[in-house]
């Protein structure tokens, strides 16, 4: 078993090559994949929670790009995709958050959030994540 201490933002590191393959987070600067992004998740709120980018308008108008964490996840009754349709949809929005170059901001974003994706009496709450990209240059 790995040793796991905390590191300076109170996260838990994990030492060298003891680190388990589901806590490898791609390099700075890298390609994301869907399993990174499903490991991200995971990781974080200890479901597979789907993901979708979601464009909208803030108070100005102006169209911005999103990274939401749906409140369904894999193996809920309710939940709308196979396992492997799951798997191709994480692919399908790692691919553009690398294109954007929005992949460092997911990365950072996603161990930092204080939200978590939920179905309750106010409705559905998904985690939304700025990507920073202008909607324009996603087009």
């Amino acid at each position: 078993m790995a040793e796991e201490e905390g590191d300076a933002d109170g996260g838990v590191a994990v030492s060298g090559a003891d680190a388990r393959a589901d806590d490898y987070i791609g390099e700075p600067g890298s390609a994301m994949d869907g399993e990174e992004l499903r490991k991200l998740v995971f990781n974080k709120w200890g479901k597979m929670y789907d993901t979708r980018i979601h464009q909208r308008r803030d108070q100005f108008n102006k169209l911005g790009l999103y990274l939401q964490i749906m409140w369904k996840y894999v193996g809920q009754k309710s939940f709308p995709m196979t396992e492997a349709q799951y798997t191709e949809q994480l692919d399908a929005v790692a691919e553009l958050l690398t294109e954007w170059g929005a992949q460092d901001t997911v990365r950072a974003a996603i161990p930092a959030s204080t939200k978590f994706p939920k179905m309750d009496t106010t409705g559905a709450n998904a985690v939304m994540i700025p990507l920073n990209v202008e909607a324009e240059e996603a087009e």
